[in-house]
């Protein structure tokens, strides 16, 4: 299934979230040609965000980069990536580097389960309903095919927490030693938010 979220102060679009389960990375590179390639290739109707989920803490963690991305392509135009699908992966990165970025949160030979991303905005090609996306990925992954809705409860099963904090340069302490419980989650979710805005504003 695919979730739909728009989100505050920001001008008309949608977000589209689709977690895949199980999906290595050699079924991805598949999916990700058939998907892309069914569409006009060199349109924006063919591109999307992939994700290796275990990096992702929240869906808060992952709405924050995807709010970023769209204010740099929609408000602000400071969009450091080719495209607003791959300025999400940059603006999940603690630093300017797109290239460490991609190798951090993008799909790689460790990957198991992917998060897959479609903004819609504007008009035209750049402009799809839910439907559409979830139809596209269904008509590539089969019926048999799993989608899942991506929230905080797929989160807490597929994350990496010692990743994340690798990743984001954190230091693990008190109530975060211990498993991923709701304290724990949620006081790292405010380190890592904490770096992601520290690297907007600094």
């Amino acid at each position: 299934m695919t979730s739909t979220h728009i989100l505050p102060h920001l001008p008309p679009h949608k977000i589209h979230i689709t977690h895949l389960p199980s999906l290595p990375l050699r079924a991805f590179q598949t999916f990700q040609t058939e998907l892309t390639s069914s569409t006009s290739p060199s349109s924006a109707s063919s591109e999307y965000t992939f994700l290796d989920a275990s990096t992702i803490l929240s869906a808060t963690h992952l709405l924050a980069a995807i709010f970023q991305a769209t204010r740099n392509e929609l408000v602000s135009g400071k969009r450091r990536t080719r495209n607003v699908h791959s300025e999400v992966v940059y603006c999940l990165g603690g630093n300017n580097n797109i290239k460490e970025a991609y190798k951090k949160f993008g799909v790689t030979e460790e990957t198991k389960d992917v998060i897959a991303v479609k903004i819609a905005y504007g008009s035209g090609e750049y402009w799809c309903e839910r439907e559409e996306v979830e139809g596209n990925i269904r008509r590539v992954i089969g019926e048999e095919g799993v989608m899942e809705v991506y929230n905080d409860e797929v989160a807490k099963r597929v994350v990496d927490v010692d990743k994340v904090r690798k990743y984001y340069k954190i230091k693990a302490g008190g109530s975060l030693t211990k498993g991923i419980d709701a304290l724990g989650i949620s006081a790292l979710e405010v380190e890592v938010l904490g770096k992601m805005v520290g690297r907007v504003v600094g």
